[in-house]
């Protein structure tokens, strides 16, 4: 177990902050050795009810945004292990980090939430995570991912875009044929 100074702590959660302040895009944090590691966006578009709110849980703390789930904290927690690499008690002590999360629940407790969220971000059409059976580690796989990356677009987006080019290119070709 790392040692984790206050100063850390408080930068830790000023990212945080600001990663669920910004749901739809993926995030690049700075760890505590200094490297960076992507997580790919908590939702791929913003819902506009103003109603909504979080469903409850004991794990996590009452008034956050809906943004902020078990899953989301722990692929959050999976991208921090340091090299990319660490046991599912390693991902355990690194989400105590999270200042959404209740700090009063039992260490097993943590555990049993934290192994079913891994099964569920390891099962992904595009996992952000994969165990290694031999070495009993999880392995952070979009540690190097850039922040652009596709699979994280929202295809709605792109499809409008991809139409709005083709009307412009139809645009462009109408011209051209009445300049003709």
């Amino acid at each position: 177990m790392v040692i984790v100074s206050k100063e850390w702590l408080l930068n830790y959660r000023e990212q945080e902050r600001q990663r669920y302040a910004n749901p739809t895009k993926p995030w690049v944090y700075t760890c505590m050795d200094g490297s960076k590691t992507c997580v790919a966006p908590v939702c791929k578009k913003v819902t506009t009810n103003l109603q909504s709110k979080p469903r409850d849980h004991a794990f996590l703390k009452p008034g956050r945004s809906p943004y902020i789930t078990i899953l989301s904290l722990v692929r959050d927690a999976c991208a921090k292990m340091p090299n990319g690499m660490g046991t599912r008690s390693d991902i355990c002590e690194l989400l105590k980090e999270s200042q959404y999360i209740n700090s009063d629940l039992t260490q097993d407790k943590v555990s049993t939430i934290v192994s079913g969220a891994l099964d569920r971000l390891h099962y992904l059409d595009d996992p952000c995570i994969k165990y290694d059976q031999e070495k009993k580690v999880w392995f952070y796989l979009h540690k190097d991912r850039i922040d652009d990356n596709t699979s994280w677009r929202d295809n709605n987006n792109n499809n409008n875009n991809n139409n709005n080019n083709n009307n412009n290119n139809n645009n462009n070709n109408n011209d051209i044929n009445n300049n003709n």
